[in-house]
């Protein structure tokens, strides 16, 4: 994937990423990851629309004291 520096924000390449992913892993993906900057209603409907099923996971961007602290178990 290529950005133009100063040219593209987060949001704008946030559908472009998944699609380029999901050609590479087999598996669907379930779970995104992502700080704060990718929350945008067009991020949102993607990741729920046109049977994706994608749960988003927003978390604070750096910096911000964590409200909830993340661990991963075997179905993650």
């Amino acid at each position: 994937m290529k950005c133009l520096k100063n040219q593209t924000t987060t949001n704008n390449f946030f559908e472009q990423v998944l699609v380029q992913t999901q050609e590479i892993i087999s598996d669907n993906i379930e779970k995104v990851w992502a700080d704060e900057t990718y929350h945008s209603a067009p991020n949102r409907e993607y990741c729920q629309n046109d049977g994706h099923n994608i749960d988003l996971m927003l978390i604070a961007t750096q910096g911000a004291t964590p409200r909830y602290e993340i661990s991963f178990d075997e179905q993650d």
